[in-house]
């Protein structure tokens, strides 16, 4: 399974409205189109936003965690690719 089908973590969070808890999978998407409709479109609003706005949208503490550890795998795995590249390079 690469990085990116793994999931970033589990958490377990209080409701605001009501005496219970859940159970939320993070888990991270690789957008590789982007359509003008979508099923959802007239309910969500889609936004791309920077890391750093991402950090500062973040409602909860767990999502936080789950945004600095998948920009810690990504980081992870461009400097992988790039140390590789530079060996396959460096070696032709």
């Amino acid at each position: 399974m690469s990085s990116s089908q793994r999931k970033l973590g589990r958490w377990r969070y209080k409701s605001r409205t009501y005496d219970s808890y859940y159970e939320g999978i993070m888990f991270p998407l690789n957008v590789t189109e982007e359509l003008g409709d979508w099923p959802e479109m007239h309910v969500r609003q889609r936004k791309w936003v920077t890391v750093a706005e991402a950090r500062e949208g973040c409602q909860h503490p767990w999502m936080k965690e789950a945004l600095e550890r998948l920009v810690k795998r990504l980081s992870s795995s461009c400097r992988r690719r790039s140390s590789s590249s530079t060996t396959t390079i460096a070696a032709s």
